[in-house]
């Protein structure tokens, strides 16, 4: 089952900023004076425009978890890491966030938008040892 991730306001406004200022900024500049290693307006400068506000947007629009049976998969853009759900050994829940303890040394910050559901949903997949 997916969950979309909390998306903290400040790095919203900064990614849509940054997408805003692209924009604007080959809509209605010019090129600016000095050396520049890559020129706005050449190809790689606007390959590179382009993939930048691909990551970034990637970073807004596909974030979040996909819990199953085995495996619990944090989407952050185009980046995706399994935790196998047997290593998860302690957790602490609040408002705002679930802090999971996975073996000895590894400590995940997990923020759903529906946090009641995904704890339910995770107690249904897993029963974990302690609820502080």
């Amino acid at each position: 089952m997916y969950f979309s991730m909390k998306q903290s306001k400040l790095l919203t406004f900064f990614i849509w900023g940054y997408v805003a200022l692209l924009i604007t900024a080959y809509t209605f500049g010019k090129e600016p004076m000095g050396n520049q290693f890559i020129p706005a307006t050449h190809p790689l400068g606007i390959l590179f425009s382009i993939l930048s506000v691909i990551f970034l947007l990637s970073l807004l629009l596909r974030s979040g978890y996909t819990l199953t049976d085995e495996t619990l998969t944090i989407h952050r853009g185009l980046m995706k890491q399994k935790i196998p759900l047997d290593a998860l050994t302690d957790w602490t829940a609040d408002e705002e966030k679930l802090t999971i303890h996975c073996g000895t040394y590894d400590t995940l910050v997990l923020t759903p938008k529906e946090m009641e559901r995904f704890l339910e949903t995770l107690h249904n997949v897993k029963t974990l040892p302690t609820a502080n």
